[in-house]
């Protein structure tokens, strides 16, 4: 089963994509874990619950998220 994905986002100036998994509200993740040998970090909540998912090669994310992505 994969996550629902709540909003992609797309920072040009940083060449980075990120995919909500809820609202993701300023200081509400307090662990980034980043994947060895990747450009992907795993942003995790109080809970330890898994709540976005960032990398810094857009080509690693599936053309149809990125094209509902929302510049930022």
């Amino acid at each position: 089963m994969s996550p629902d994905i709540h909003q992609v986002t797309y920072d040009e100036a940083a060449g980075a994509v990120y995919l909500s998994l809820t609202e993701v509200e300023e200081d509400s993740v307090t662990r980034s874990v980043p994947i060895e040998d990747t450009s992907i970090v795993l942003d995790f909540n109080t809970d330890g619950t898994l709540i976005g998912i960032e990398s810094l090669d857009p080509n690693v994310i599936p053309a149809e998220l990125l094209d509902q992505a929302t510049e930022i």
